[in-house]
């Protein structure tokens, strides 16, 4: 096992402040209540001051900076262990059949993550399948030390003092945009909006500030309230907080444990986010975080930096970029989902003349028979599906839930993958733990050719971004309920837009508009018709369910607002077949209906569901399976 020197100038209290921001990182990620995006912070400002003071010390003993050398060393330092990570996360989703990620993986590979992340519409965290992610970080910092040594070489010939005052100046730039753009969540990506947290740690290095260690305490104890969700400051609070402490170096972050893991830290960083999506227990997560990050620094890392030759090193980080930009590049992401049956849950079968497949029909018997039922809607539905698949299972004789062929499917995130994705880091989990749902589609609204925003501070956007790319980037659900009914034959499809119906939508005319207002309604009732009438195309009846979201002290967003909630409800309600849970719910507030606000817990679920069930029968969707394929028949399905 190679084993590598610290440096003469090594200081270990920075390890340790390494590893105090990279643990409520991983910790965050991994479902902990803390402030992980503060850990962000500290290595940012942590890395504005080390790379300054590195520049500074070359500046002033040979009066010049060697940026070829500089720029060497950190893609020594940086490249051979993010592109391993890249390379094996790309391979790891293709094994799990997971979502692909190849525009990700390009900008993870080529240090653009930032961008990628600012235009994908989901601010951080909302993506269902994201395991790249957090190199959205790496991006920001690397952009940085391609343009700093750049300005100390034009900029120190005129002193110090100066170049200090104009990287403050660019500070208070960077501080200006970050805040009018403060409304946006996306805005968290921005490199413009994050650079004044590295410009404070350089700052600090041109000023060569020390603090007595008194003080540096005093601020430790203030960064780990920070860390750990007690208070949470803006950033540049964060980056400042941080700077006093590196000014004081509190000899408490020598410890032996911190130190050591501040010199894993890089490698459990980007590590840790694929252990989560290999291993479903915080221990199982962390244990191979940290095998991983081990053996990357021994094995990959520590070869690369230390042993080898500037021409081997560059030699070996090209072919390693060669190798990742053609793993990215294999189709590995058009691998349908596998669909895996488990009673009394039946997969459609595919007889429909378009796919050519030639399978008959699943038979359903003609005399006494179980209701066929599925569900469909935004991610709100998906607890109730996986709900109603277990309350199928416990009632044979009077229901059989439906899933969609592993043709539909993936035009839908349904119980065994969107949820399962999003589970580590919301967390969520499943009322059942079931195959896939119903054709349910995270985030999208009925009302598909509006331009929308979940809430007050996010900015408006085109439903057609709201959802992965998988297999087509659209919320329009012709494209995917039109087949799946054909092929489904149901007899009742369990509705709710519910969350999604009461976000703000852009009108045609650019005003904005809710649930509830005139010219909202007349376009969301056009929709509830046009698919009523979709749906009794194919023997179909839809059941609208409606309930009451409990989030006013969580998100204030007008969605929430009670007479939001109301007015959805009112137009549900004055359809043909409808459920309403708003009473069941409100009768009982402090039972523990949703994990989140919204997302049912698996109790909550259930109840719904049993209140739901006498609703199906009532609705008159009590066709044989006869009646109904004759009414295909007739339609030419």
């Amino acid at each position: 096992m190679l084993r590598h020197k610290p440096a003469h100038n090594h200081i270990a209290e920075l390890d340790g402040l390494r590893a105090l921001a990279v643990l409520p990182v991983i910790a965050f990620h991994f479902g902990a209540n803390v402030n992980g995006s503060a850990g962000v912070t500290v290595f940012f400002a942590l890395s504005g001051f080390i790379v300054t003071t590195v520049l500074l010390r070359e500046h002033d003993q040979s009066g010049s900076i060697r940026l070829g050398e500089f720029y060497m060393r950190r893609f020594r330092r940086l490249l051979p262990a993010s592109t391993l990570v890249v390379i094996a996360t790309v391979i790891t989703g293709w094994i799990l059949s997971k979502p692909p990620i190849v525009r990700e993986s390009l900008a993870a590979l080529t240090y653009w993550a930032d961008i990628e992340r600012f235009t994908s519409t989901y601010s951080y965290g909302q993506s269902g399948y994201a395991p790249l992610e957090h190199f959205w970080s790496l991006a920001i910092e690397e952009q940085f030390y391609v343009v700093l040594p750049v300005a100390c070489l034009l900029l120190l010939r005129f002193g110090r003092t100066k170049f200090a005052l104009v990287i403050g100046v660019a500070a208070a730039v960077s501080v200006w945009f970050a805040l009018a753009g403060s409304a946006d969540p996306l805005m968290y990506f921005h490199p413009l909006a994050r650079v004044c947290e590295l410009l404070v740690g350089v700052l600090l290095a041109l000023s060569a500030a020390r603090l007595h260690r008194y003080w540096g305490i005093a601020a430790l104890a203030m960064l780990v309230v920070i860390l750990s969700g007690a208070v949470r400051p803006l950033p540049l609070i964060t980056a400042a907080v941080t700077c006093a402490v590196i000014a004081g170096l509190p000899r408490v972050l020598a410890w032996a444990p911190l130190v050591l893991i501040g010199q894993y830290s890089y490698g459990l960083y980007l590590w840790h986010p694929l252990a989560a999506v290999i291993a479903t227990t915080w221990q199982t997560r962390v244990l191979l975080a940290i095998v991983l990050a081990a053996a990357c620094l021994h094995f990959v890392e520590a070869p690369v930096r230390f042993a080898m030759s500037v021409p081997r090193a560059r030699r070996v980080m090209v072919a390693m970029s060669v190798a990742g930009l053609v793993v990215v590049a294999l189709p590995f992401g058009r691998i349908a989902p596998t669909f895996i049956p488990s009673a009394p849950v039946v997969q459609a079968a595919d007889n429909n003349p378009a796919t050519g497949s030639g399978e008959k029909p699943v038979a359903v018997p003609v005399v006494k028979r179980p209701l066929r039922i599925s569900g469909a809607g935004d991610s709100t539905q998906m607890f109730m599906d996986a709900a109603w698949q277990a309350y199928a299972a416990a009632n044979p004789d009077d229901l059989t839930w439906v899933s969609p062929d592993p043709e539909i499917a993936v035009w839908t995130s349904g119980a065994d993958s969107w949820i399962r994705d999003v589970a580590p880091t919301v967390p969520l989990s499943l009322a059942y733990d079931g195959p896939q749902g119903g054709l349910d589609r995270q985030g999208c609204p009925l009302v598909f050719d509006l331009e929308i925003r979940a809430v007050d501070t996010m900015r408006f956007t085109p439903s057609e971004k709201l959802h992965s790319p998988t297999p087509l980037p659209t919320c329009d659900w012709h494209i995917w309920m039109e087949p799946a009914l054909a092929r489904m034959h149901l007899d009742v499809l369990v509705v709710s837009w519910g969350v999604t119906s009461m976000w703000e939508y852009l009108m045609p005319d650019k005003t904005i508009a809710y649930i509830g207002e005139p010219e909202f309604d007349a376009v969301m009732l056009e929709h509830m018709r046009d698919f009523e009438a979709m749906a009794a195309s194919y023997g179909t009846s839809v059941v609208w369910a409606t309930y009451a979201p409990k989030m006013p002290d969580v998100d204030p967003a007008r969605w929430t607002f009670p007479q939001t909630i109301d007015a959805l409800a009112a137009m549900l309600l004055d359809r043909k077949c409808s459920a309403d849970l708003r009473p069941l719910v409100r009768s009982e507030p402090n039972y523990p209906w949703y994990q989140d606000g919204y997302h049912f817990t698996a109790q909550g679920a259930a109840r719904a569901v049993a209140w739901i069930a006498p609703s199906i029968e009532q609705c008159g969707a009590l066709q044989t399976a006869d009646e109904r394929q004759h009414v295909n028949a007739q339609r030419g399905r």
